[in-house]
Order: C-alpha cells, then structure tokens, then sequence
C-alpha cells in the first residue's frame, strides 16, 4: 500500500519567522553600516580637524624657527661686537696698567730725588742758621755775660765725662764758672782735681791740664755747643707740639 509524502501543516510558519529573522538581520546590519559611516564620518571630521591642527602647529613651528633663527644671529652679532669690545677694553686695560706703571715709577724717582733734595736744603738750611747762630753767639760771647748757667751746666758736663779726664786734671776757668764746674767735678770717680780761676777767660771757655794731654775750649767751640743746644731744644719743642697737635685731633669732642 503505497503512503504519500507527509506535508507538515506549519511550514508556512517557519518560512515567515526566517524570512523575519533575515530582514531583521538586515536590518542590524543597516543600522551598524549606518553607525559605522557615521564613526567614519566623526573620524574623518576629526582627522581633517588634527590635520588643519597639525598644519597650524607646523607653520607656527615655522614661523618660530625662523624667529628663533633670527633671535640666534642677532645674538651672534651682539657676541662678536661684545667680544670685540671685550678685547678693546682689555687691550685698554692692559695700557693704562702699563701708564699706572710707569707713572708710578716715575713718582717714586721723584719722590726719592725730591726727598733727597729736601734733606739737603734742610741740612744746607740747618748748616747756614748754624753758622749764623754761632757767629750771633760768638758776639754776645764776646760782648755780653752768658747767664744761661744751665745750659753751661750741661755743656761742661758733657766735657768732663770724656774718659780721658782721669787722675789728676787742673782747670782754668772763667771765676764764675768755677762753682759750676766743681760741681760737676765732685761727682766723678778717679779724678783728683784743682780749679784756678782765671778772669782772662770768658766764661764758658776753660783750659785742662792732666797728665799726659792738654785741652782748651776756647769761644768758637763754645759758641758751636751753644747752637747745637740752641737748635735741639728747638727742634724738640716742635716735634713735641706736633704730637701734641695729633694727640688732639685723633682725641674726639666730649
């Protein structure tokens, strides 16, 4: 007994829900062609965007380059000038130590030649009021009594304490130097002595005998000793006022 093919009742059904899947398949795929043109579309946007961004930065690259090529020669040139004028000025430098120099050799040699002058006017000066001084006091010597017994005092002191006044020593001298020179006499040991005045004599000059010289102090070395005195008092009481003078203005007002 021949059967015929079985028919399923439902096939239409399955047709149908293939047929939907299919064209909402398609219709994903339609929405994610869609989606993805525009993703394209977006980057596309954004890659003309980063292209005209990246355009800009390169000119502006450019431009700064250049600028700063610019800036660099500029400051080369400064450089070379700045180095010129560094060599000017050193060269400049070195001429002036070199006049600094040899004008400090040149004050020095002065100074030396003027403090070499300056000590001999000084000594040719001292000489010249020395002399003067002792011609001045030569004629009051021979003029006038001497009454600066101090001063006769000191200078027959110094006489006497030559080491050649020992033992036994005569003395003529003026009667009114007699006391003065007994009183320098009684102080010195080994030496025995014997005082004749003798009015022939000025006062200040003396004659000694001892025994084995003879010595004689007549008016000119008297006259001499009498400015030496003279002029050391001088110059000390100057040099004196002078440190007094420093003394006050280093001293500052209460």
């Amino acid at each position: 007994m021949d059967f015929e093919p079985f028919a399923p009742i439902d096939l239409p059904k399955k047709e149908n829900k293939k047929k939907r899947e299919n064209e909402e398949r398609e219709k994903r795929l339609k929405e994610e062609i869609e989606k993805l043109k525009r993703e394209n579309a977006e980057l596309k946007n954004q890659l003309e965007k980063l292209k005209f961004s990246a355009l800009s930065e390169r000119q502006r690259c450019e431009e700064e380059k250049k600028r700063l090529a610019t800036t660099i020669n500029t400051l080369q040139g400064e450089n070379q000038d700045l180095r010129r004028l560094l060599n000017q000025f050193q060269q400049h430098v070195q001429e002036m130590e070199k006049n600094l120099n040899l004008l400090q050799g040149l004050y020095k040699e002065l100074e030396t030649k003027f403090a070499k002058k300056l000590q001999s006017q000084q000594e040719e000066l001292l000489n010249l009021s020395l002399k003067v001084l002792v011609e001045t006091v030569k004629a009051l010597l021979q003029t006038s009594h001497l009454q600066d017994e101090e001063t006769l005092r000191r200078i027959f002191k110094n006489i006497f304490s030559e080491k050649l006044f020992i033992g036994e020593i005569t003395v003529r001298a003026n009667p009114e130097d007699a006391s003065l020179i007994r009183s320098v006499l009684e102080k010195k040991d080994n030496v025995v002595f014997d005082i004749i005045p003798d009015p022939n004599l000025k006062r200040g000059e003396i004659e000694v005998e001892t025994e084995k010289f003879f010595v004689e102090r007549k008016i000119e070395e008297l006259a001499r000793e009498f400015a030496e005195e003279f002029l050391q008092r001088k110059k000390k009481k100057k040099e004196n006022s002078k440190k007094d003078e420093e003394t006050n203005d280093r001293t500052p007002d209460s």
